[in-house]
C-alpha cells in the first residue's frame, strides 16, 4: 500500500474537535468510548504485574498531570507531527496549579499513519518505521526530533509568550502496552535542560519538520480523563479544540517557582449577563508561590479606566491557600453590549509566575436577542410533534427549528398542557418570562417532559404582558437552553401573555432608586404607583430588606476550593417541597442575615450520623452591624434527629471555623420552621461567624435541612461540617442551594440597616388613578460607600404580584476644599469647573469615576499638566485617579462642587 498516495485525500472537520459524542476518526486522529477501546497486555501474567492503569499513571515527582483512568469516558489519540507532507499537526496542552519549577515531561506516544483507502470505513494503522522500532520486540533504537514549546497563557486564555522552545532527540520505552492490536504505547520522559516556572500556560509537542517525508507519525494518546483542555494545530492555522486531552505529567524536583506570588483564580461575580450601574465583583485568589502573603494588592480597571485599587486584608497561606475576596468598589455595566474589565495583581514583590491580569466580560443586550440554541445532527434524535393551546405543529426533524410565529395565548393563573413527541432520552422546555433573551431565571425552566408532557403557567412575580419565547430540546443528553450540543433538535414557538377582563393593571414611576445623598442629610422621594386596569382596585403593600455591604450577592456562577484536602465521602439528596409559610417575625429582631430564597427542598446527609449545617458570615459584611447581637435563629427541618444544637463559632480561616462561642440543645419541630431564642446574645464584633445547627443521630433514610433552589453561595450560605474545624460547600456535593437556616440580630439597628423609612407601606389606586408613597433616605452616621436594600412591592396585580426594585444609595460630603495631602507626585487645583494635575513626572491620563465605580470623566495628557472640566456634574465626592507613563499611577478622593 502507498501511504503517500493516502495524503491527498482531506477529511472535513468542525471548527470544534470536541463537538462529537460517539466514536469518531479522521485524518487527525481518533475518539472513542473506553468501553469500545482495545489494549493487549505482553507481559507475563503475574499477581503482582501493574494494572494499564497503574502503567500509564504519573510516576514519582509528578507535580502537575493528568493520565487514562478508570473515569474516562473516552480514549484515543490525535496526531501530532510537523513532518507530514499535508495536514501537518501539533498538538498544546494546557495546564494549571503548579507550584513548583518543572524540569522534565513525560507522555504517552505511539506510531501510525491514516488509511482512508476505504473512504467508508478510514482508520488509524500501526507502523514501524520510525525511530528504529523493532518489528519483533517493539523496542525504538534510534531518536525522533520533538519540537517542544512552553508559553505564557495570553489574555484570550490562548498560548501567548513562547518561553521555551527547544528541539530534543527522544526515545521511547516500549511499556509492554499494545493499543488496538497494532500500535505499542511508548513513554517518552523529556529532560528539559532547564527549569521552567509557570503556575500555568501551555506546552506544545510535535514531531519536528525534517524534511525527510515520513510515512510513519507520532500520535499522542489522549484521555477524557485528563482535567485541562488540549488544543490542535493544522498546518499552522488557528487552533482548534482537540477531541481529548493527552495525557501528560510535568515533573520537578521540588523547588518552588516562586517565593511570592499570587493569581487571581477566578472571577465569581459579576455574571456574564449583569447589566447593573453597581455590580459587585469576587473573585478566587490563590498564593502560588512558597510563603504566606499578608499584602495582596489588587487593580480593578473597566475598559482602560482604573476603578480601584484595593488590599486584601487578611493572610493567605502559601503553595495553594486560596482567598475568596469581593471588591469594597463596584462597576457599572449597564452600557449596551460588551462591556470589559480587567483586575490586576500589582502584590509588591510578586514574582509573577501565573497571569498578571485576569479579564472579564458582561453582556449588556439590549436588543433582547435570545441566545442560540442548536444540534450537531437531528439524524437520531428528534422532535416530531408540539402541541400546545393553539400550537400544532408535526414536523421531520432538524438541527434548529424556527417556529416563533406559531403562537398560542396564555392568561393569568390558567393551565396549558404542552405535549411534545420526541425520541430523546431528554426533553425540557423553557419559557422566556422576562424576555431577556437568557433563560436566566428560576422559574424560566419548565422541567423534563416526563411521558412527553408538562403543564404551563405563568409564574408567580413580575411578567410583563406580550409575546414570550418558548423553547423545546430534545437530546441524547441533559440539556441546556442555549449553545451548540450533539444529538438532537431545537424547535422556538411562541406564547402570549395576557391579563384577564377587568384585572388591576400596575404601572410603578421608577424601576431603580439610585441616589447620591451627602453624609448626614435626608433625601424624599415618591413613588407613583397608576391602575392602568379597567375594573378592580389596585392594592399593594411594601416591604423594605436591606442587604449589607459586602454581602456575597446570590449571582454565583462557580466556585472552587484549592485546599489539599480531599472533602469527605458525604452523600447528599434532595426532594422537592412545597412553599412554606416564612418563619413569623420576632418583635427582638432588627435584621435578619439569610442566603436562601425561600424553601424548596429537603436534603439529606446519607453516609453520615451527624453534621452540622451552617452559615458563614465574613468580617467585611458583620462590621456594619458592629454591636449588634444574634439573638435568635430560624431553621427548616425535615425529619428531626435525634439530638439538635444551635452552635456559633468565630473567625479562623474562609474554611475553618474558629473557637466555639456558643451551644445550645433545643428540641426540634419535624417539616416546619423551629425557632430558637439564644439564652444568652452574642455580640456582633466585626469578626467572621460562623451559625449552625448540629443535627446528631441523623436517619439515613430521611431528609434533615430545607434549602432553597437558587444557585449556591458556596462556602457562605451552604456549609456543612462532620467533624473536624473544616467545612464543605454543599454545591461541591452536587446540590447548588443554600440551607433554610437564618441569623436574627437585636439591639440598636445600626445605621447601615436603618437609613430607609416610608410614610405608609400601603397603597391602593381606582382605575385610571395613582397612589403614593413617600420614601425618605437618611445618612445619618453612615461612612461614605454605597449602601443598597429592595422594596418589594406585593399588589393584586395578577401578572405582577411581586415586584422588586432595587434602591443604592450612595453617602458622601460635599466640602469646598480639595485634599491634597495623598498625593505623592502630584499637585491638584480647582478653578472655572475645572480640575489642573501638574507634576514632575510626565502624565499620560487622568480619570475621574464617582463612589459607585462609575467613570464620569477621562482626559488625555502629553505631558506634565492635565485638566479635565467637571461642569454638569452632581456635587458630591469623586475619585480622581493620574496614570503616569512610567506605568505607575495614584489616586485621591475629591469634593466637586460646580457652580
Amino acid at each position: 500500500m502507498n501511504r503517500k498516495k493516502l495524503l491527498g485525500i482531506a477529511m472535513c472537520f468542525a471548527v470544534s474537535l470536541g463537538a462529537f459524542a460517539q466514536d469518531e476518526v479522521n485524518n487527525t486522529g481518533k475518539k472513542i468510548e473506553a468501553s469500545h477501546m482495545e489494549f493487549s497486555d505482553t507481559r507475563k501474567a503475574a499477581s503482582n504485574e501493574p494494572t494499564v492503569f497503574e502503567i500509564l499513571s504519573c510516576p514519582e515527582g509528578t507535580v502537575v498531570g493528568g493520565s487514562y483512568e478508570q473515569s474516562a469516558q473516552y480514549v484515543g489519540y490525535q496526531n501530532a507531527d510537523m513532518g507530514r507532507i499535508e495536514t501537518k499537526t501539533r498538538f498544546y496542552q494546557s495546564f494549571s496549579g503548579c507550584y513548583y519549577n518543572i524540569n522534565a515531561l513525560r507522555f504517552i506516544g505511539m506510531f501510525s499513519y491514516y488509511d482512508n483507502s476505504d473512504p467508508m470505513h478510514p482508520d488509524w494503522v500501526g507502523c514501524s518505521e520510525r525511530g528504529g522500532i523493532d518489528p519483533e520486540t517493539h523496542k525504538m533504537t534510534e531518536p525522533i526530533k520533538l519540537e517542544v514549546k512552553f508559553y505564557k497563557r495570553g489574555k484570550d486564555g490562548m498560548p501567548g509568550e513562547v518561553v521555551y522552545d527547544k528541539i530534543i532527540d527522544a526515545i521511547g520505552e516500549y511499556n509492554k502496552i499494545i493499543y488496538e492490536k497494532d500500535k505499542p504505547l511508548y513513554e517518552f520522559t523529556i529532560n528539559l535542560g532547564e527549569d521552567i516556572k509557570l503556575e500555568n500556560g501551555f506546552f506544545s509537542i510535535a514531531a519536528a519538520d525534517l524534511g525527510d517525508k515520513p510515512s510513519c507519525w507520532l500520535s499522542l494518546f489522549c484521555a477524557s480523563s485528563v482535567p485541562y483542555k488540549g488544543y490542535l494545530q493544522i498546518d499552522d492555522a488557528k487552533l482548534y479544540e482537540a477531541w481529548m486531552p493527552m495525557c501528560f505529567c510535568l515533573k520537578s524536583d521540588g523547588t518552588p517557582a516562586a517565593n511570592k506570588a499570587m493569581k487571581v483564580e477566578e472571577i465569581y461575580l459579576p455574571s456574564y449577563t449583569a447589566k447593573g450601574k453597581h455590580e459587585k465583583v469576587r473573585v478566587m485568589l490563590t498564593n502560588v508561590g512558597a510563603t504566606e502573603v499578608n499584602d495582596t494588592k489588587l487593580e480593578l480597571w473597566a475598559g482602560d479606566n482604573l476603578v480601584a485599587t484595593e488590599t486584601v486584608d487578611a493572610p493567605i497561606p502559601a503553595l495553594g491557600g486560596s482567598y475568596n475576596y469581593m471588591f469594597k468598589s463596584r462597576i457599572d455595566c449597564s452600557a449596551p453590549g460588551v462591556n470589559s474589565f480587567e483586575i490586576r495583581n500589582v502584590t509588591p514583590g510578586d514574582e509573577y509566575i501565573s497571569n498578571q491580569s485576569c479579564y472579564f466580560e458582561t453582556y449588556n443586550d439590549v436588543t433582547k436577542t435570545h441566545c442560540q440554541s442548536q444540534s450537531t445532527t437531528s439524524k437520531f434524535e428528534k422532535i416530531t410533534s408540539v402541541k400546545l393551546g393553539d400550537i400544532n405543529c408535526e414536523s421531520q426533524g432538524s438541527c434548529y427549528t424556527d417556529n416563533r410565529d406559531m403562537k398560542t395565548t396564555i392568561k393569568a393563573g390558567e393551565k396549558l398542557t404542552l405535549e411534545v413527541k420526541h425520541n430523546a432520552p431528554y426533553c425540557m422546555a423553557w419559557v422566556d418570562w422576562n424576555d431577556n433573551g437568557a433563560f436566566d431565571e428560576e422559574n424560566e425552566c419548565i422541567g423534563l417532559l416526563k411521558d412527553g408532557k408538562i403543564d404551563i403557567q405563568i409564574p408567580e412575580g413580575n411578567v410583563a404582558p406580550g409575546e414570550k419565547l418558548m423553547r423545546i430540546i430534545a437530546s441524547k443528553y441533559m440539556p441546556s437552553p442555549c449553545g451548540e450540543y450533539d444529538y438532537g433538535e431545537t424547535e422556538d414557538y411562541t406564547v402570549v401573555v395576557e391579563y384577564n377582563n377587568n384585572a388591576a393593571v400596575m404601572k410603578c414611576n421608577v424601576e431603580t432608586i439610585d441616589e447620591v445623598v451627602p453624609a448626614n442629610s435626608t433625601k424624599e422621594l415618591t413613588l407613583e404607583f397608576g391602575n392602568e386596569g379597567a375594573g378592580r382596585r389596585l392594592e399593594g403593600t411594601i416591604t423594605n430588606s436591606y442587604i449589607l455591604p459586602q454581602y456575597p450577592s446570590s449571582n454565583y456562577v462557580f466556585d472552587k476550593d484549592n485546599d489539599d484536602l480531599t472533602a469527605p465521602k458525604m452523600v447528599m439528596a434532595k426532594a422537592p417541597q412545597a412553599a412554606a409559610d416564612e418563619p413569623a417575625e420576632s418583635d427582638n429582631t432588627s435584621y435578619t442575615m439569610r442566603y436562601d430564597h425561600g424553601l424548596k427542598n429537603h436534603v439529606a446527609l446519607t453516609s453520615n450520623s451527624t453534621a452540622t449545617y451552617a452559615q458563614y458570615y465574613p468580617a467585611e459584611m458583620l462590621e456594619n452591624v458592629s454591636g449588634m447581637f444574634v439573638e435568635s435563629i430560624d431553621i427548616n427541618i425535615a425529619t428531626a434527629p435525634k439530638k439538635t444544637t444551635v452552635q456559633i463559632f468565630d473567625q479562623n480561616t474562609q474554611t475553618r471555623s474558629g473557637k466555639l462561642l456558643y451551644s445550645q440543645e433545643f428540641t426540634p419541630k419535624s417539616n416546619s420552621w423551629n425557632h430558637i431564642d439564644l439564652t444568652r446574645q452574642v455580640e456582633i464584633t466585626g469578626r467572621d461567624l460562623w451559625v449552625g445547627v448540629k443535627f446528631e443521630g441523623i436517619d439515613p433514610s430521611s431528609y434533615c435541612i430545607g434549602t432553597d433552589q437558587s444557585p449556591a453561595l458556596r462556602g457562605y450560605g451552604d456549609i456543612v461540617n462532620v467533624g473536624g474545624d473544616r467545612w464543605w460547600s454543599l454545591g461541591d456535593l452536587g446540590i447548588e442551594s443554600n440551607f433554610c437556616l437564618r441569623t436574627n440580630i437585636g439591639g440598636k439597628a445600626a445605621p447601615a440597616v436603618n437609613w430607609l423609612s416610608m410614610d405608609n407601606p400601603k397603597f391602593f389606586a381606582t382605575p385610571g388613578n395613582t397612589g403614593e408613597v413617600k420614601v425618605t433616605l437618611n445618612t445619618a452616621g453612615l461612612p461614605e460607600g454605597l449602601y443598597e436594600s429592595v422594596l418589594y412591592v406585593n399588589t393584586n396585580d395578577e401578572l405582577a404580584s411581586l415586584v422588586r426594585i432595587p434602591v443604592f444609595l450612595t453617602c458622601g460630603d460635599v466640602v469646598n476644599s480639595i485634599n491634597k495631602t495623598k498625593m505623592e507626585k502630584a499637585s491638584l487645583s480647582f478653578s472655572d469647573n475645572t480640575i489642573k494635575v501638574t507634576s514632575d513626572n510626565r502624565i499620560v491620563r487622568i480619570n475621574l469615576t464617582d463612589l459607585a465605580c462609575r467613570t464620569r470623566r477621562t482626559s488625555n495628557a502629553a505631558g506634565n499638566y492635565a485638566e479635565m472640566q467637571v461642569g454638569g456634574l452632581h456635587n458630591g465626592i469623586y475619585i480622581l485617579d493620574i496614570q503616569y507613563a512610567d506605568g505607575s499611577h495614584e489616586a485621591v478622593k475629591i469634593p466637586v462642587m460646580t457652580k
